[in-house]
């Protein structure tokens, strides 16, 4: 598997999701408020997909069970689900978003 996983911004409309594949992980990205975010295509709950779960503000919702999680930080904010989303740090250079999958964004010192 790739150590960055690379998609052009102009392809992703802000307030949306989308799936990209790295290898075997498979990966949602979205941007919230101006700000870009990844997590692993999986809600932590029942290992269920979350790319066409929906999206409202900061708040995606998981369709199989209804658990909801904040995109900005991976922490759930409604049950069934206590378990948080594993997000991954993200940076955009040159109209690219860049997708370091060798460090989850909860184990970077800040965003």
């Amino acid at each position: 598997m790739s150590e960055r996983v690379v998609v052009d911004v102009s392809d992703l409309e802000a307030g949306r999701t989308r799936v990209v594949r790295a290898g075997d992980l498979e990966l949602v990205v979205c941007r919230v408020d101006g700000a870009w975010y990844a997590f692993e295509n999986r809600c932590p709950h029942q290992d269920f997909p979350l790319g066409d779960a929906r999206l409202r503000g900061h708040v995606i919702e998981c369709s199989l069970h209804g658990g909801r999680f904040d995109v900005r930080d991976g922490c759930p904010v409604r049950a069934p689900t206590r378990e948080s989303l594993r997000l991954h740090a993200v940076h955009v250079r040159d109209g690219r978003l860049e997708v370091d999958l060798r460090r989850a964004a909860q184990d970077l010192p800040s965003r």
